[in-house]
């Protein structure tokens, strides 16, 4: 999905053959910037890799992804701030987690549970539902044209959880997390394994020497809430302080 190659890309990046992306010149993939700050490693379900990327500075950041079924799907991603002058910890998903809330709220409204005989409880639950509709139709105005439409789509995600599918679309929205560790085919990834496109296929360096770098203390309890609830990747930490996944791993007291 996104560069690998640990030659620090000297040999430079070139457009690719098709979108607007720049891709690193010999694996011709997209730098990993683009997965650490715009998507925050999300993707739309079966995407394969990045065709296009777009900013504006309104905070909205289309991304176009190439899909393994032949075809393109693209989605947005909404920082409210300019995302290079914040650190990645406080990058946030605000769609998603608006989506999520959405969620919640349907369910309530549906499965009322202990509080099915409180009217004021399912109207209240209706008002919220409302109003997350309308703001995401703000921030996603391109795929709904007004908060019906988002509820509509609301009902389909609810439909879908139900029947227990797990790889809805809701258009716009970029719902998977991209496993670096895995492939868009199920492969298995390892820095070790991997083979140099390079002629003669000579593998690439080796496991990182330790860099002796330290994550702050008043950091490790928010990284390790983050990656034990999948909100960020071992990978995204080791990128971030400039040290290795398993120094990461040895702080945070990961298994």
């Amino acid at each position: 999905m996104y560069c690998v190659c640990t030659s620090g890309h000297k040999e430079g990046y070139s457009a690719p053959d098709e979108g607007d992306v720049w891709v690193h010149a010999v694996c011709r993939l997209t730098p990993r910037y683009v997965f650490d700050r715009i998507t925050n490693m999300r993707v739309p379900y079966h995407a394969k890799s990045v065709a296009s990327v777009f900013s504006m500075a309104t905070g909205h950041n289309y991304v176009t992804f190439h899909m393994e079924d032949g075809t393109k799907t693209e989605v947005v991603f909404y920082h409210p701030y300019p995302f290079k002058d914040a650190p990645m910890t406080e990058q946030k998903d605000t769609l998603y987690k608006f989506w999520i809330d959405l969620d919640s709220v349907i369910d309530a409204i549906k499965m009322p549970g202990n509080d099915s005989t409180d009217s004021t409880h399912v109207e209240l639950a209706k008002i919220r539902a409302k109003t997350l509709a309308e703001v995401l139709a703000y921030l996603m105005h391109k795929y709904y044209e007004d908060g019906t439409a988002v509820l509509r789509e609301s009902q389909a995600r609810w439909t879908a959880r139900q029947q227990g599918v797990t790889d809805h679309q809701t258009p716009g929205l970029a719902e998977a997390i991209w496993d670096p560790a895995t492939r868009h085919n199920g492969t298995h990834f390892s820095t070790e394994s991997v083979r140099s496109t390079r002629a003669g296929g000579r593998p690439i360096a080796s496991a990182p020497r330790p860099t002796g770098n330290r994550i702050p203390d008043t950091a490790i309890q928010s990284w390790t809430k983050g990656i034990n609830e999948k909100m960020f990747t071992v990978d995204q930490c080791a990128n971030t302080y400039k040290m290795t996944a398993a120094e990461v791993i040895a702080q945070l007291g990961l298994a």
